[in-house]
């Protein structure tokens, strides 16, 4: 096979033939508050606030759970101008969120009013802008990320548990194409179609299928002819196969959709322990003129969930999952695409393999990570303990259940669809409509869906969390670890308790012990239990909410990204030997102890090797094999009980086959002689738009 640059594709790509993707989210004028005549084209916005995006409605208090953080109008305004080089192109601006509703103007002009806060939404602009590299344009945004109980998820935020942060707080883009296009999957609106959708048969390490639909619009007022081929390129830059259509006539203002399929012989499939990705070029021909280019990542996989648990490529897997939200301290939702990929990163050295986005779709930023590196999801659509019976709230949720799927339904990680509502007392007939709204989206055998146990019509989902109700169901745990009491315990048990402040650890030592070995129990429990997939931590990292004014404490990592005693739990059940591009991946030990004169005398160490040498003041303690009364777990907790205390420093040393691969040490503390600060930057570049 010949490489990509051989055929001049990535050529085509970088010069931008007929395709951009201009950043709009640089120089925004910004007002918090409402205001009279700002959508007007000549309003003078002088006086307001120069912001780039993403951006936060307001900078928040780190801690502002219970309704601390802004709900309301705010104003966004930017000017621009249009390239003379996009003359005759298709002109559109992507949002990629806003919540909870957003008007937007151009030029004085009111073009659409979108509803819902999570997922993308794309206006075409074209015939509301001259391409001349001159003439001034604005356009204007009013947000309101108000409660609306017609709007998903719809809960008032003082009963949610978590918070309606306002502002355009994903990235805006700017986009041009020749009129003969790709299009965009969700502004296109077809059942199962739009854009490029990419799905996989006779799966195997010998040979896959990959089976590619390309739609194609004709915005030209002639017909066109029009060829479409595509190239799947390997990591290596090399060709691995290609395909092209015949020519097909499209008439003027029409469109068509290709179907083609290929296959790729030995291909590396992807996993979560070997993420392999392969990029698909897809160019695009009026008659033997390119038109437009474009690449999409994938990974080629095959997955069941069924009584047996989960599959993927053939190979049964746990999964050992956690729950996140999208916040960070001070810029709620608002989170730099460097601080979506952080996050990944850090949950997926954490142990973690499979991220449930509770409670609704998450950043493209966020998924890229997810797709790179081996760290597989379960895409909700927004909802949480609200159900309003009416056709614009239930309308409203199944065009998201849609949307949520042709966003991400080409990345290898999503591996589940959950189109119910969180926690939620719905109708049996929205239940049924969410299932088929979902596999009417996504046909085929690669598509599961997810419910609650206890809904009625929960015997048709592909998966349920809790127990199966029939055989060959799949089933999973989407939440645990937030309702026992942490502290109290022990509590051996997967039943939930009700909420309330004493459920949420203060933090410290004992604290953190305890939820460790809490969580310990149950995760032993999980992985012990035939038939269930794996479930989902609660949560992965801490969070604030809006019903109580104390934090969800719950995380593995706290609202820094700091870790706890039980990140290092989870982490340890990495397999030592994992490689994977983008993590640290290593071997680890780890002291659950801040050796001090009131730190516990049994010593948990979480580790995964095979066993452990302790010292104390450089003597040795012993040496110890995991605890064999959690022996399903792939690395159980180590434990030196009834250590003698003396101030000074304990160390670990992590032993595979009489070599140490691993040290660890804690240390008495004294008094602070100095500080040293270091940057987390997970091996991020630091440059524009980075927030640490």
């Amino acid at each position: 096979m010949n490489t990509i640059d051989e055929l001049g594709i990535i050529q085509v790509l970088k010069k931008g033939v007929h395709r951009n993707k201009l950043s709009f989210n640089q120089d925004w004028r910004f007002f918090r508050g409402d205001t009279q005549g700002s959508e007007a084209a000549n309003f003078d916005d002088s006086a307001w606030e120069i912001v780039h995006l993403p951006h936060t409605v307001r900078v928040e208090p780190a801690h502002c759970s219970g309704g601390l953080n802004y709900l309301g109008i705010s104003w966004y305004r930017r000017h621009f101008y249009v390239d003379k080089a996009y003359n005759g192109q298709k002109v559109f601006v992507e949002f990629e969120g806003a919540k909870h509703s957003a008007d937007v103007w151009l030029n004085g002009k009111h073009l659409l009013t979108h509803y819902g806060g999570y997922l993308p939404f794309t206006i075409d602009i074209t015939d509301y802008v001259t391409a001349d590299g001159e003439t001034d344009h604005v356009i204007v945004v009013k947000l309101d990320n108000s409660d609306m109980p017609d709007v998903p998820p719809g809960k008032p935020q003082g009963e949610l548990d978590f918070c309606y942060y306002g502002g355009l707080y994903r990235n805006v883009w700017l986009h041009t194409t020749d009129k003969l296009h790709i299009t965009d999957a969700i502004y296109a609106n077809q059942q199962a179609g739009g854009g490029l959708f990419i799905t996989y048969s006779d799966v195997s390490s010998l040979k896959a299928q990959v089976n590619i639909q390309t739609h194609i619009s004709n915005e030209y007022d002639i017909p066109k002819a029009c060829s479409v081929s595509h190239y799947i390129v390997d990591n290596n830059n090399e060709v691995v196969s290609k395909v092209s259509s015949s020519l097909h006539n499209i008439d003027q203002q029409k469109d068509h959709t290709f179907t083609q399929s290929v296959t790729v012989s030995e291909p590396k499939l992807w996993h979560p322990e070997h993420p392999h990705l392969y990029t698909v070029y897809t160019v695009v021909y009026d008659s033997d003129v390119v038109v437009d280019a474009y690449e999409t990542k994938i990974g080629i996989r095959y997955i069941k969930f069924d009584g047996e648990g989960f599959h993927i490529n053939g190979t049964l897997m746990k999964l050992i999952g956690a729950n996140r939200h999208q916040e960070y301290v001070y810029v709620g939702d608002a989170l730099s695409d460097s601080l979506h990929r952080r996050d990944a990163i850090k949950l997926r050295e954490g142990g973690f393999t499979i991220i449930r986005t509770g409670h609704y779709p998450q950043s493209p930023a966020f998924m890229d990570a997810c797709d790179e590196l081996g760290l597989m999801c379960i895409i909700p659509t927004p909802g949480w303990q609200w159900f309003r019976d009416n056709d614009t709230f239930k309308e409203r949720s199944y065009q998201d259940i849609r949307e949520m799927i042709r966003y991400h339904r080409n990345r290898p990680s999503v591996v589940l669809w959950e189109p119910i509502l969180n926690e939620t007392d719905y109708s049996e007939q929205y239940t049924r409509t969410a299932l088929e709204v979902t596999h009417a989206e996504y046909p085929g055998d690669q598509c599961y869906a997810a419910c609650d146990n206890y809904r009625i019509a929960a015997i048709d989902y592909d998966v349920v969390y809790g127990a199966a109700l029939r055989d060959h169901q799949g089933s999973f745990i989407r939440e645990w670890g937030d309702h026992y009491l942490e502290q109290a315990g022990p509590r051996h048990t997967h039943l939930r308790c009700s909420r309330g402040t004493r459920d949420f650890y203060p933090g410290g030592e004992s604290g953190m012990l305890q939820s460790s070995k809490e969580r310990t129990d149950i995760l032993n429990n999980i992985l012990a239990t035939k038939g269930l997939s794996g479930g989902a931590l609660w949560t992965g990292i801490d969070t604030n909410r809006g019903y109580y004014d104390n934090i969800a404490a719950c995380g593995a990592l706290d609202l820094y990204r700091l870790p706890k005693y039980s990140y290092y739990l989870f982490q340890s059940q990495s397999d030592p030997d994992l490689q994977i591009s983008g993590i640290r991946t290593t071997p680890m030990v780890f002291i659950a102890n801040d050796w001090t004169s009131a730190s516990t005398r049994d010593i948990t160490i979480y580790c995964n090797c095979e066993r452990i040498r302790l010292y104390l003041n450089g003597r040795l303690l012993g040496v110890k094999k995991p605890d064999a009364s959690y022996g399903s777990m792939p690395h159980a907790p180590f434990i030196f009980e009834g250590v003698e205390w003396e101030p000074g420093k304990l160390m670990a040393e992590a032993i595979v086959d009489d070599v140490i691969v691993a040290t660890h040490a804690v240390m008495t503390p004294g008094t602070p002689d100095y500080l040293t600060l270091s940057v987390d930057d997970c091996g991020i570049e630091l440059k524009r738009m980075v927030l640490i």
